[in-house]
């Protein structure tokens, strides 16, 4: 059996974890979320950390789930993340072009943007802030405290800029191109207004921040997972041949490693069961360690791809 190695690079300040595999827990247990009526498969997009997702379904709808229920949105709609009553996604607005908006209280409204683009809503934070991008990957931002209005981001980047994230407080995640010489950076925008540079752990390596929750952002470089600290950037540790997806408040990491697999403080918690031999792709993790994910394609007639849920006790 290998062990759990730890080197710590004085060059850079970091922990380098090496994580042998575990074997799945045995309290761990997939289960299905419910289809609307009439859809024989569906996918989910994004977890409010709370218990409500959102995705779409093979007849073409958006759909929600809370709990155990399902809501069909409506047809058209790309849903792209979820807090509480709120989605925020994107849906057609002529033959070649999408615009981004919002669907609450049964009515998708269109959200306002610069005369002549097009975009997406990529994410909605717990304070109403929703986060996204216009075409030729320029970050847009609408605030919640001046509704009907939006803010053009800017930053330290000259080229394409991918937003992936906002924290409650307002904290914003992306990666960048900063110019044509330099490879892939990630960002953080901090409510002040401010950037920081994510550190990298090569000056070659690009680097996709993913995730953010309190002072905690996973992402990803090359093969290797990467959390770092959201107030400075610091690289706080790299776990090899690993990928991050999704982080909590408690610090949990979802990711794919040895399977489906969640960390904490760079620990190996547990690799999810595999379902018909497959592994599910893992999508989110709530606040109370529940697990999203996403079961793929199988190979007979009737292995359609479903969304599901798991917690490990």
């Amino acid at each position: 059996m290998r062990r759990i190695a730890t080197l710590t690079c004085v060059a850079i300040g970091l922990a380098l974890t090496w994580a042998a595999p575990a074997r799945a827990d045995a309290d761990c247990a997939w289960t299905n979320l419910p289809l609307p009526t009439g859809a024989r498969w569906a996918k989910v997009q994004a977890s409010d950390g709370q218990g409500s997702y959102v995705g779409t379904d093979d007849v073409g709808n958006a759909i929600r789930w809370q709990g155990s229920t399902v809501e069909v949105l409506g047809a058209g709609i790309t849903p792209r993340d979820v807090h509480g009553d709120v989605v925020v996604g994107d849906k057609a607005t002529g033959l070649f072009t999408r615009g981004p908006g919002r669907w609450v209280a049964g009515t998708w409204e269109p959200l306002p943007v610069p005369a002549g683009t097009s975009g997406t809503a990529t994410d909605v934070s717990a304070n109403g802030d929703i986060l996204g991008t216009l075409n030729y990957g320029r970050l847009i931002r609408w605030p919640a405290a001046a509704p009907g209005t939006y803010e053009l981001l800017t930053g330290p980047f000259a080229g394409y800029a991918e937003p992936t994230g906002i924290a409650a407080d307002g904290t914003i995640i992306a990666w960048a191109v900063i110019d044509s010489t330099r490879p892939r950076a990630g960002l953080v925008r901090h409510p002040d207004g401010t950037w920081t540079t994510l550190a990298s752990p090569s000056p070659t390596a690009d680097v996709f921040p993913l995730a953010i929750s309190g002072d905690t952002i996973v992402g990803s470089s090359g093969p290797d997972l990467l959390e770092w600290n959201a107030t400075d950037g610091h690289l706080v540790r790299v776990i090899a041949d690993a990928a991050a997806v999704d982080v909590n408040s408690a610090g949990q990491v979802l990711g794919t490693g040895t399977g489906t697999t969640v960390w904490q403080d760079g620990a190996m918690l547990a690799v999810l069961p595999t379902v018909s031999g497959l592994t599910v792709e893992p999508i989110a993790i709530d606040e109370d360690g529940t697990v999203v994910g996403q079961l793929p394609w199988g190979d007979g007639f009737d292995d359609l791809t479903r969304p599901m849920i798991a917690h490990c006790d």
